[in-house]
């Protein structure tokens, strides 16, 4: 394990295991999915966040990473993938995004992310259970794929919310085959 200081003070651990491109998992707050954030990740909080997850990946020099945001974490990686420095990233995946998308004219923090996701540039896949009762499919990952314009979006079948629990093998095989730009899904 790697920690690393950034400028700010803030110390982030970090590790590789295996060999490939580099896949970078940006976590939602488990604070932040027992609150109202749940829906809307905070702009500000979002902004301070991305700022520290590109100061890392500079200083590891991490080139052409998957950046995967599960839960909250979305917005983070949605507005990483926006902001990052050109080679920095080059795919972003969103797993079980809780956030739903207003419409754009609604200044809100789900409008920041949807507004984040039209301006991504990289291939993006958009990871869903079919019934979560929480994130219904139809409110946020369908939205996530309409509002970003290089997206596919894959929805596993019969399973509720827990997703990264539930289909283990198949999101890890998916996230695999989608951060090997030589292999299609």
């Amino acid at each position: 394990m790697i920690e690393t200081t950034l400028d700010d003070g803030w110390t982030v651990p970090s590790f590789t295991v295996g060999e490939g491109p580099p896949i970078v998992l940006v976590l939602g707050s488990v604070e932040a999915v027992r609150s109202a954030a749940a829906v809307a990740a905070d702009p500000a909080e979002t902004t301070i966040a991305t700022g520290r997850l590109l100061a890392l990946l500079a200083s590891l020099g991490v080139r052409d990473a998957t950046l995967v945001g599960h839960t909250v974490g979305c917005a983070v990686a949605a507005h990483a993938a926006r902001t990052a420095p050109a080679g920095v990233i080059s795919r972003l995946a969103l797993i079980s995004s809780p956030v739903v998308l207003p419409a754009a004219s609604i200044p809100s923090p789900a409008a920041d992310y949807a507004t984040d996701l039209g301006h991504v540039t990289v291939p993006t896949l958009v990871l869903h259970s079919e019934t979560d009762p929480v994130s219904p499919v139809n409110d946020t990952a369908l939205g996530a794929a309409i509002a970003s314009p290089n997206a596919q979006l894959r929805v596993y079948p019969g399973v509720r919310e827990a997703l990264s629990a539930e289909q283990r093998d198949a999101v890890i095989r998916d996230l695999l085959a989608f951060a090997d730009a030589a292999s299609p899904l």
